[in-house]
């Protein structure tokens, strides 16, 4: 017989505020580490001599971190996933080591699977322990210093990576990262003696093929990426057999990892990974084109075409905090709402990238975006702990965040297609986002009105 915690339990809990620091700490070093290979990674190619593989670390590392946020809600599932966040955390600090001294490319590849499979799973974890360390009054909070968390590294971390890159060594981007793992772990730790015990049972069907579907979705991404980079080479027919069966293998493998409903926005969980796969994909898709916006209609300089990012993040933190104020809200309504204001600021983009003040009015039109953006996500976030069970908040969970990938993923591919036929093609790209997010903030608002 398991002991149910009451929110009073729960507010009393120890350690809770260090769990919080411990949170945030987490989900920075992981942002940190792969902002810090953006910005170090042509430095690192020319140290290691392997200039041609310069795309695999991103590769091998967002194939794992598919496969690790499959298995680590498995594992959520099945075990205690306290003890389980414990094993990853020290794995994860063992990547940063070994990529901090790797001599070679093969040595540095094998380092990001690592920190690919131990920062899926621990991304999972996190998530599903939120809801025993905080009372459901305080869940809203800690989502939104999630959102906070994984926002900082993208203020900081090109700037600080490149600093260290210039001035020390590329190296020490990954070995400086591994000891605050280490106090991480001595801050998550005091909360999570006290998350009491679990008793569950894992159902047979389903879930005996999760894992297989993860291997399947991690393979199939690595086939689509060295097909995609291949395809001007000349082994073009190879190219496209490789990437015609790497998305086979994906769809096939994502009917399984994601929830049945998600393309219909079923009310309830399906719903959420639906909204949460479609915001990563409009954002980021937008995010992605807004700076080369500005430096071909304008000829804006790289840090003044990278302005409007920064003021993406500021609105973003402003709508995660903003909807964490909130007293019960209906999330389904909220996040229709979140992407009604994303629409607006996306048709405001559109229309102000070929004026004169676009830049000015471009921030501010992203700072807005920003905000229904994070208004959405925390909203999500917050739907999936309190719609799933706790026999299946691991899986759900992990299906939010490989919606969130996949969606990306596409939406940034398809935008470098419509993109590449030049200015008006980056217009018409913003248009067509804004048709994206029409139709979803629809879709979420007839299913709460259901």
């Amino acid at each position: 017989m398991r002991a149910t915690v009451t929110d009073d339990d729960a507010a009393r809990r120890p350690g809770r505020s260090l769990f919080t620091c411990g949170l945030v700490l987490v989900i920075i070093l992981i942002g940190l580490a792969n902002h810090g290979l953006s910005t170090a990674l042509p430095t690192i190619a020319a140290d290691l001599h392997a200039t041609t593989w310069y795309s695999a670390p991103f590769t091998v590392h967002l194939a794992c971190t598919m496969l690790g946020t499959v298995l680590g809600g498995i594992q959520a599932d099945r075990r205690r996933p306290d003890t389980v966040l414990l094993m990853a955390l020290p794995v994860f600090a063992g990547g940063l080591m070994l990529a901090g001294v790797a001599e070679g490319m093969a040595v540095l590849l094998v380092a990001r699977a690592i920190q690919g499979l131990a920062g899926g799973a621990l991304v999972v974890l996190l998530y599903v322990l939120i809801a025993s360390v905080y009372p459901a009054s305080r869940q809203p909070a800690a989502f939104a210093a999630v959102s906070f968390a994984w926002m900082l590294p993208g203020l900081l971390g090109p700037a600080t990576s490149g600093l260290i890159t210039e001035h020390a060594s590329w190296r020490w981007i990954f070995l400086g990262l591994a000891p605050c793992v280490l106090l991480a772990t001595l801050l998550l730790a005091p909360a999570l003696r006290h998350t009491g015990t679990r008793s569950v049972k894992t159902e047979p069907g389903p879930r005996a093929g999760l894992p297989w579907a993860a291997f399947g979705a991690a393979g199939g991404l690595m086939m689509l990426t060295w097909a995609a980079h291949h395809w001007a080479t000349s082994k073009p027919l190879l190219a496209l057999l490789l990437g015609m069966s790497g998305l086979a293998v994906v769809m096939m493998s994502l009917r399984s990892l994601l929830p049945a409903g998600m393309l219909t926005a079923t009310p309830g969980v399906p719903l959420m990974v639906c909204a949460n796969g479609l915001l990563f994909g409009v954002s980021f898709g937008a995010e992605s084109y807004v700076p080369l916006a500005l430096t071909m209609l304008h000829h804006a300089s790289p840090v003044v075409a990278g302005l409007p990012l920064s003021s993406g993040l500021v609105g973003w933190t402003i709508g995660s905090y903003w909807q964490s104020r909130l007293q019960n809200p209906d999330r389904e309504r909220l996040i229709s709402a979140g992407f009604a204001i994303l629409a607006a600021s996306l048709l405001g983009l559109a229309l102000s990238l070929p004026g004169t003040a676009a830049i000015a009015w471009v921030c501010m039109w992203w700072c807005v975006a920003g905000c229904g953006a994070g208004i959405v996500v925390t909203s999500t976030e917050l739907g999936i702990t309190t719609l799933s069970s706790e026999a299946e908040r691991g899986r759900n969970s992990s299906a939010l965040l490989l919606a969130g990938s996949v969606g990306q993923a596409a939406l940034v591919g398809l935008g470098g297609a419509v993109a590449a036929t030049g200015p008006t093609g980056v217009l018409a790209w913003m248009w067509i986002l804004l048709v994206i997010a029409l139709l979803t903030g629809a879709l979420v608002l007839r299913a709460a009105r259901r």
